[in-house]
């Protein structure tokens, strides 16, 4: 695949696309990556094949490629930087400046032209401006995150992030974008009376244009298997018939890649999309184990046929965002403390 680095032709070597999962390859090509981004596989920054090298690589049309590119520039997750290729963003930045009236401009512009003349660093001034802007709007004396995500088993996720927080003066409220997405005003309000906006990355893009005026940073996190998981897919005993089950067709790509990278078995490994409910009952019967995306959980438990054994393909907070993300409340908690001339923690 020419220039591209040797981890990146490793990471894409296990894109694995299922022909016949029922879905069409771009959407299933597009979550896979999706997927690398949301694991950190592939981080803030990283370079992307062409779409020439990308469907090259997988055997698939180039216009293929090229719509699962655009469904990911279209969510925010990567970018076409002219000359230079396809990236993924930096889903863990502030939004973007803020346009308010020309008063505003005007009195921002001095500001930066004072702050030049005397020599000092604008990033100390932006910093400044932010902290003390959202002391002065705030109402309650605690620092408000909203934990945004789309899937109802992010909940859990949402007590992850609470636990790693839990000495510092925080509310945590969780924040369903598919609420957001149809227009309702109580989720929205809560957004845009947060302090910091913490999100999935398949969610940051469509995020930060909703709260593109809002003053609020917006950072994304990414996630891990779980370690307890990771460890029963290794151990499974190699003799043991393994089935597959995806919460949605377009997932079985990803999905599949994460269970045959960690499970050893002698016989092919079976997979059904949740959607098929007869096939997926049907692989249920001819299997000792099967491993299950989070968001089928109630139906594999109506499903599941006494004796095989279940394990759910749970996620995590990566324990470096949640530290990166600790690191940033303290200093914001910190500096609007000094802005109201108390004490730093």
């Amino acid at each position: 695949m020419g220039h591209l680095t040797s981890e990146l032709v490793h990471l894409l070597s296990g894109l694995n696309i299922v022909r016949k999962a029922g879905a069409p390859i771009h959407e299933q090509l597009r979550h896979h990556l999706q997927y690398l981004i949301t694991t950190a596989a592939l981080g803030p920054g990283a370079p992307l094949p062409s779409v020439r090298q990308l469907a090259e690589e997988l055997h698939v049309a180039r216009a293929t490629v090229q719509r699962a590119y655009t469904e990911l520039q279209t969510l925010g997750l990567i970018e076409a930087r002219h000359g230079a290729g396809t990236f993924v963003v930096d889903f863990r930045r502030a939004v973007g400046s803020i346009e308010g009236s020309k008063e505003l401009s005007a009195i921002v512009e001095t500001a930066i032209s004072d702050a030049r003349r005397l020599g000092l660093d604008l990033r100390d001034l932006e910093r400044l401006l932010h902290v003390q802007v959202r002391a002065e709007l705030r109402s309650e004396g605690e620092f408000l995150i909203c934990y945004v995500d789309e899937f109802d088993f992010s909940v859990g996720h949402t007590a992850v992030l609470i636990e790693s927080l839990t000495d510092l003066p925080v509310r945590i409220v969780r924040v369903d974008w598919r609420r957001c997405r149809n227009g309702d005003r109580e989720p929205l309000a809560a957004l845009e009376a947060a302090d910091l906006i913490v999100c999935a990355p398949y969610v940051f893009g469509p995020v930060n244009r909703m709260l593109e005026l809002h003053s609020a940073d917006v950072e994304g996190i990414t996630f891990v298997l779980h370690d307890e998981v990771a460890a029963a897919l290794s151990q499974l005993d190699p003799a043991s018939r393994v089935g597959i089950v995806a919460t949605r067709p377009e997932y079985m790509s990803w999905t599949s890649a994460v269970v045959t990278s960690r499970v050893v078995t002698a016989e092919e490994i079976r997979q059904a999309a949740l959607t098929d409910v007869a096939g997926t009952e049907a692989m249920l019967r001819e299997v000792d184990v099967v491993v299950y995306g989070s968001g089928s959980r109630p139906e594999i438990e109506k499903l599941l046929p006494a004796g095989v054994r279940s394990v759910e393909l749970r996620h995590v907070p990566d324990p470096n965002s949640l530290i990166r993300l600790r690191d940033l409340v303290t200093r914001r908690i910190d500096g609007q403390a000094l802005s109201h001339g108390g004490a730093v923690r």
